[in-house]
């Protein structure tokens, strides 16, 4: 393969996964490559200058979800083939999410592209499901805080342990359940019910991924299935990967606060939680962007984090607390215990003991002194392997 020099990256879809490629662009100039900015918003006005940019074979393109590659419009030419396959460009493409999110496009072989996946178990159901997919595991990073496009952020000094504004902070959206169940497909009650016995299945198998359940109870209410009628009836019920996640987001959340325990969020429609001591719930506002996600965990000392159902992966909300100062608290994953420890670089608690979380943050808030060396600890190992420069280091590793 010819040298790669050009580097295209995708803006304008969704704000998280543009900061990260904005981390990720830091990188690649530093190596002397040009990078190109796809905005999404206007990908009609991106493609007409793409095809002067790119350079056949000497050019790549880092997504996300297949941002880019879903067919758009704006990227396919007169004949029907996408100028990523006309210009021979190299994709990369990595994915945030379960696999089964991005079914349709999994099931067609797009040619040059590299998928990567946040936990070894999506690296494992892809190449059973999808085998002509080319995958690889590479788990997320910690976001930084930055200031000017292009340019690296610092090791910045931290605001001291105790002199931060929040004791505990916990940053995402909520949707409450029954909301949520109003978007289970219009089906029979006997469906209905099928749904949640797999749902409550779930909650009380916490070690399962989302593919192992929804496997197992497909073949126990209908016994042996082929390959594609697992896959089929895996993409129907997809959707309670989305109920299961805020259940325990939402049941964390409140066993804080009904122990008495304050905590600050960040992100959407808290204000509809129902629970019994919602004055120790300090709701600041609406949908966050990614820089004032960190600005909160800068000035937060336990940065609560419950996990997308990912077991043997990582989400970036553990990296981002320990990158910037605060204890990463979250339960955990076989990926996650393989790095760190509890209670040395962070600290683990297990959904099915979930009752036990006030008394570990308890320990935290009492104890001071541990709890910032944890904090310490974790931001040496955060800056050692976990930022989006070593990441690009990787995906940059696979371009050569």
């Amino acid at each position: 393969m010819a040298e790669i020099h050009k580097i295209i990256l995708f803006r304008g879809a969704i704000e998280t996964l543009s900061y990260f490629s904005r981390q990720l662009e830091v990188h690649f100039k530093e190596k002397g490559c040009a990078v190109f900015w796809v905005d999404m918003s206007n990908a009609k006005e991106s493609a007409k200058k793409l095809a002067k940019f790119c350079k056949p074979k000497g050019t790549a393109m880092i997504t996300f979800n297949f941002i880019g590659l879903g067919g758009e419009e704006a990227f396919v030419w007169e004949k029907g083939e996408t100028i990523w396959e006309a210009m021979q460009v190299k994709c990369l493409n990595l994915l945030v999410d379960h696999p089964l999110y991005y079914h349709k496009y999994l099931e067609k072989k797009h040619p040059g592209m590299t998928v990567f996946c946040l936990d070894r178990q999506h690296v494992a159901f892809i190449r059973e499901f999808y085998p002509w997919n080319e995958v690889h595991f590479l788990p997320t990073a910690g976001n930084l805080l930055l200031r000017d496009p292009g340019e690296a952020a610092s090791k910045e000094s931290l605001i001291p342990y105790l002199e931060r504004k929040y004791d505990v902070i916990f940053i995402g959206n909520y949707a409450p359940l029954p909301d949520l169940a109003k978007h289970f497909p219009m089906q029979s009650k006997e469906y209905i019910d099928y749904y949640y016995r797999i749902i409550d299945d779930m909650i009380a198998h916490t070690d399962l991924s989302l593919h192992e359940a929804l496997i197992k109870n497909l073949r126990e209410e209908i016994g042996e299935l082929s390959t594609e009628d697992l896959k089929t009836g895996m993409v129907s019920m997809v959707f309670l990967d989305l109920y299961v996640r805020t259940y325990f987001r939402a049941k964390a959340v409140c066993a804080l606060a009904e122990a008495g325990i304050n905590v600050h969020l960040f992100g959407k429609d808290w204000d509809k939680l129902i629970c019994a001591k919602r004055e120790n719930l300090i709701w600041c506002g609406g949908q966050v962007d990614s820089a004032e996600c960190v600005r909160a965990v800068q000035n937060g000392r336990i940065c609560l984090n419950v996990m997308p159902w990912f077991k043997d992966g990582v989400h970036d909300r553990i990296f981002t607390a320990m990158l910037n100062g605060s204890v990463a608290l979250t339960d955990d994953s076989i990926y996650l215990r393989e790095l760190f420890s509890d209670g040395k670089e962070l600290r683990f608690f297990a959904l099915k003991q979930i009752e036990r979380l006030p008394e570990i943050v308890k320990e935290l808030l009492d104890d001071p002194e541990t709890a910032e060396r944890i904090a310490a600890e974790g931001y040496e190992a955060a800056w050692k392997a976990h930022t989006w420069e070593k990441r690009a280091e990787v995906l940059d590793a696979y371009l050569r």
